[in-house]
């Protein structure tokens, strides 16, 4: 319930700060650039520890661009990876999941999201590349609402296999002005949010996963 009241908090004040910011680009449009120049640098200072080194498949951005989730869910590296593939057609806030191309370790998605609840809703076309039991990078091919979406997969199994430390990285960029903070949080609650969507999954009996060698 708190999760849920943080992450509708956390929305609102996104689409709050957009439209503070288009009043004053309206009135002061040099005002409006100051503005949204100092709220994405202050916080690029603050998030700076929580953001770590990006794997060389996707794009160089500044560590301060991404932002990244983890959790510790008690079953193996193999169950886990599985789960994440099984689990894009019932993911929180997804409307569908279409697999448009598939071939070896690499697949195009197209999805439609719900952004915020009963207002807007996001069409993307997904390029994604699995390393099996190891990390799934994926990168935004088309979109009517990001420029960019991009990031990983991470798995960590523990040494006696009997739990996976998955991590979750994002880097979005909306078609929309938006300070980096507002979005980075925003991105950070709808992240922790799937995350805890696929520890419970996982940590299901596994025999309730209908699971397939190739991606679903």
């Amino acid at each position: 319930m708190r999760r849920h009241l943080e992450a509708t908090i956390n929305t609102l004040a996104a689409t709050a700060g957009f439209s503070i910011i288009l009043l004053i680009l309206l009135a002061q449009p040099a005002h409006a650039r100051n503005l949204f120049e100092y709220l994405t640098t202050r916080h690029a200072v603050q998030d700076t520890e929580s953001s770590g080194d990006q794997p060389g498949s996707v794009s160089k951005q500044k560590k301060t661009d991404y932002v990244s989730c983890k959790i510790l869910i008690k079953a193996p590296a193999d169950t886990v990876w599985q789960t994440v593939h099984v689990e894009r057609d019932s993911a929180p806030d997804l409307v569908s999941n279409k697999l448009l191309t598939s071939a070896d370790n690499h697949s195009t998605f197209e999805q439609k999201w719900t952004v915020i609840p009963f207002l807007s809703r996001t069409t993307c076309v997904i390029d994604e590349v699995d390393h099996p039991q190891t990390r799934i990078d994926y990168k935004l091919l088309k979109s009517d609402e990001f420029k960019v979406m991009e990031g990983s997969w991470l798995f960590s199994q523990t040494e006696d296999g009997s739990a996976t430390l998955l991590e979750l990285t994002a880097h979005l960029e909306p078609r929309r002005i938006n300070p980096r903070f507002f979005i980075n949080n925003v991105a950070r609650s709808k992240m922790a949010r799937r995350l805890a969507h696929i520890k419970k999954l996982a940590e299901a009996n596994r025999s309730e996963l209908k699971v397939k060698a190739k991606v679903l």
